[in-house]
């Protein structure tokens, strides 16, 4: 957005409810700082979304999986074997899954940190030393 349309929309702002321009583009500053780290964070929650929409269908494709080698088994042997490989996929899925929980829960608290040092506790100041 240009420079020169904050101040009108300021201006605008202040007139309606008796808040000074200078306040009135400072709030919508920030405002506008809020609606980007929000969005960030709605893009993490979307992909993290859609990451464990995709497990799921893997989980039910193993199943599936496993199903059919349990009905076509013909002994105790291809019976244990399926059994085998289906534990061993799972732990692998288990393993992932506790990774991709890490990677989300850290890509969110960095997008919590940045959202936290870029002045909102600091009244005003993004890190800036006066």
């Amino acid at each position: 957005m240009p420079q020169k349309e904050v101040p009108a929309r300021a201006e605008k702002l202040s007139s309606l409810n008796g808040v000074p321009p200078v306040i009135a583009a400072i709030a919508n500053k920030r405002f506008e700082e809020l609606a980007e780290v929000q969005s960030e964070l709605l893009e993490e929650i979307r992909e993290a979304n859609q990451n464990w929409l995709d497990r799921i269908q893997s989980e039910a494709a193993l199943a599936s999986e496993f199903t059919s080698k349990l009905t076509a088994s013909h002994s105790i042997a291809d019976t244990t074997t399926a059994c085998q490989e289906w534990a061993k996929r799972r732990m692998e899925l288990f393993a992932e899954d506790g990774q991709r929980l890490m990677t989300n829960s850290q890509k969110f608290m960095e997008k919590t940190a940045q959202f936290l040092s870029n002045g909102w506790l600091s009244n005003g100041r993004s890190g800036d030393s006066a």
